[in-house]
């Protein structure tokens, strides 16, 4: 008596079956139908690959927070809170912006505009590329994705829960010299969670996909880097030898040294939390610190420091 296969259902005659074409035709259908299925979801998973673009904003799911975890930005301030992200005081009152494990908290506020800030750096490649070109956004708040397209040109937005409903919306400014700023901008008192926003040369939005913490965090370090404990010794005439960053500044950035008790613009002594050297200048590139110079550094001797360094647009 003829049995079936477990995962398709073939037809197995027996070795004292007659030869059935009507058996073996139905088995090559069952075939072809499974084959054609594979087929179709490989090539729609190569497809996506096709036209997947990646995120012209960085940090756009807020993973990285290198200068702390929670900000308050008072009304006229303009002050970066997550990587990469400037919270905007554009209203009258303050509000507070600070990390949230679904991505960046804006709680209830009385303050009537909220805006956070990204800006693109305009390199050459960047600007022939997206300056009055089309370009999609995937931007999820509180659970909620709103996509759509649109023209970086000059200063405009777009009302993402209706023509008429303010209450948020997707702006830019394009009119700068050196880079692009994107706005999520909420003009109401409520609480929100901002997931993650992407922007994307394309013309038509494509799923938002996370990069490594690491990768991240080396995309940000372009603009600002800090490092809570280094230490270095003086060499001589009060310089103190310097450092290289972990990764290249877009250009020379502006350094700020702290001493072990926080003290600015000091160094302390190995094992002397009061005794400092002062910094007076350094010499810096995109690559490092050269040296610090120093007005009372004692040659041979290890200091102690905390530094940021800052090249943000």
């Amino acid at each position: 008596m003829a049995t079936k296969t477990k995962n398709y259902d073939l037809i197995k005659p027996t070795e004292n079956d007659y030869y059935d074409v009507n058996v073996q035709n139905n088995n090559m259908d069952i075939i072809d139908t499974a084959l054609k299925e594979v087929s179709d979801s490989d090539d729609a998973k190569l497809q996506i690959g096709k036209d997947y673009r990646p995120n012209l904003l960085i940090n756009g799911d807020f993973q990285v927070w290198q200068r702390g975890t929670s900000f308050n930005i008072a009304a006229g301030e303009v002050k970066y809170t997550a990587d990469r992200w400037i919270g905007d005081g554009f209203g009258t009152h303050a509000y507070t912006v600070s990390k949230d494990t679904n991505g960046v908290l804006l709680p209830a506020s009385p303050s009537e505009v909220r805006s956070l800030e990204n800006r693109i750096e305009l390199t050459d490649a960047v600007r022939n590329n997206v300056i009055n070109k089309k370009v999609s956004y995937t931007i999820s708040v509180d659970g909620i994705i709103y996509t759509g397209t649109c023209v970086l040109t000059s200063t405009s937005g777009i009302n993402l829960k209706g023509a008429s409903d303010t209450s948020l919306r997707f702006e830019w400014n394009a009119l700068g010299s050196t880079c692009i700023s994107i706005y999520i901008t909420f003009r109401d008192v409520l609480s929100h969670i901002v997931n993650y926003i992407k922007v994307e040369l394309n013309d038509h939005a494509t799923s938002f996909i996370s990069k490594s913490y690491g990768d991240e965090l080396i995309a940000c370090q372009r603009y600002y880097e800090k490092y809570d404990f280094n230490s270095s010794v003086c060499q001589s005439g009060y310089q103190v030898i310097g450092f290289p960053f972990k990764v290249d500044k877009r250009v020379n950035p502006t350094m700020t040294f702290k001493s072990q008790n926080g003290t600015l613009n000091k160094l302390s002594a190995w094992g002397a939390l009061n005794i400092y050297a002062t910094v007076l200048s350094s010499m810096i590139n995109t690559e490092g610190v050269e040296l610090i110079n120093t007005d009372n550094a004692v040659s041979g001797s290890r200091y102690v420091y905390s530094w940021v360094a800052d090249a943000e647009l």
